[in-house]
């Protein structure tokens, strides 16, 4: 009985993975704001070097302007917060799902040729992974690979990863797939924090800069 109650979960999954695949090339693609993958906000303090990793919210989809995007309120926030010159670098992909995140985005945190390392990498990953239903298990592996990467890339520095945003209010999603992944949202957000515990306890109790707190 056990065995026919796993089996049938396991088979509905993979229906699920499969349909929402076929959505998926039906939601529109909105291109990334215009502003480069680099900028300054000016400040009388010494630069804080700030990182921002990630899918479409980090990459800005369907903001105007870099300054209307993830990058451009972090960033002036934090200078205003601090008082100190923010320098930024942004490696985001539209559609990017963790590991591809970890592969392909994560070489480009540093700066080498400039000697530019980030003093804070803030994550914003997990949607893509949630409405194409990738395994728990898969995604807890993800993301403990994607912050040792991190940590390999620019060495000790803190790690912050965002909260997933509320699907349930992407018009873009069909309903039907917002339902079902916002009830995969909670335990999958669970995941990252407890990582981001690991790291702080790890790192003797280090708290975040204020800008990112």
């Amino acid at each position: 009985m056990g065995y026919t109650v796993a089996l049938v979960a396991r088979l509905s999954q993979l229906s699920v993975r499969r349909i929402s695949r076929l959505a998926l090339p039906r939601i529109p693609r909105l291109p990334e704001p215009p502003g480069g993958d680099a900028g300054v906000v000016d400040g009388p303090g010494p630069p804080l070097h700030v990182a921002l990793l990630g899918e479409s919210s980090a990459a800005g989809i369907g903001a105007a302007t870099a300054d209307e995007a993830l990058i451009g309120q972090l960033t002036k926030s934090a200078a205003r917060r601090t008082g100190r010159e923010v320098s930024w670098r942004l490696a985001a992909r539209s559609g990017a799902v963790t590991a591809a995140v970890r592969r392909d985005l994560v070489p480009q945190l540093t700066d080498p040729a400039a000697g530019w390392v980030p003093d804070v990498v803030v994550v914003v990953v997990g949607v893509n992974d949630l409405i194409r239903f990738t395994r728990m298990g898969t995604w807890r592996r993800e993301i403990a690979q994607l912050i040792a990467a991190i940590r390999d890339q620019v060495g000790d520095r803190p790690v912050l990863i965002a909260g997933l945003p509320p699907v349930q209010r992407v018009p873009a999603l069909p309903r039907w797939l917002r339902i079902l992944a916002v009830r995969r949202a909670a335990p999958m957000g669970r995941g990252p924090r407890r990582r981001e515990r690991e790291l702080r306890r790890a790192s003797g109790g280090e708290r975040l800069p204020p800008c990112v707190r």
